[in-house]
């Protein structure tokens, strides 16, 4: 390991200093404290119409510099390059894994965000029924709505529908239950 440090020390830093760092922020992170709190994300860049894919956020540049110092360190001690010589692809594989890591932190991000439904969203949308709906008797219908699924309560005025048939929602009745019509 002397060996390593001497041939190369400041990728030797970097590799290792933003190694423990990025474990650090993996485990805190798996126990739900995260760096939201602290003011590290606070250059945060958009480099995308979506607010929330940040590239330069606090984990996603430590990543990268673990990604820069690891493989600097590789080429100068394992394939013989000059330290000079391995900044470009060090750099290179560091832009990877920021972006990379962007990407992960956006899909995660995803999950963690609230959703609160409207039912009246579902006027005027096409479902299909799932239980048969008379106008005596209620069934249910299966609705998209923002690329999501959901089965209702549904109560038609007039018409009967049998179960997988096309229809229409019409109104809302309450929080659980849509009328539905036939498909124009």
């Amino acid at each position: 390991m002397e060996a390593i440090f001497n041939t190369s020390p400041a990728y030797f830093v970097i590799a290792g200093v933003s190694t423990l760092l990025f474990i650090i922020l993996i485990v805190l992170s798996a126990f739900g404290i995260d760096s939201d709190g602290a003011d590290t994300d606070g250059f945060d860049i958009e480099a995308d119409s979506d607010a929330s894919f940040m590239v330069f956020s606090f984990k996603t540049i430590v990543a990268g510099l673990m990604g820069f110092g690891w493989t600097g360190l590789s080429l100068v001690n394992e394939f013989d390059w000059s330290k000079s010589k391995a900044i470009i692809p060090s750099v290179v594989v560091a832009f990877i894994i920021i972006i990379i890591m962007s990407k992960i932190f956006q899909s995660l991000n995803k999950l963690e965000q609230v959703y609160t439904f409207d039912i009246n969203h579902t006027i005027g949308q096409v479902g299909k029924i799932y239980l048969p709906v008379t106008p005596e008797k209620p069934g249910q219908v299966i609705v998209t709505v923002d690329k999501r699924t959901y089965t209702f309560t549904a109560v038609s005025n007039k018409d009967s529908f049998k179960t997988h048939e096309r229809v229409v929602v019409t109104a809302v009745e309450n929080e659980q239950t849509v009328i539905v019509n036939k498909v124009s």
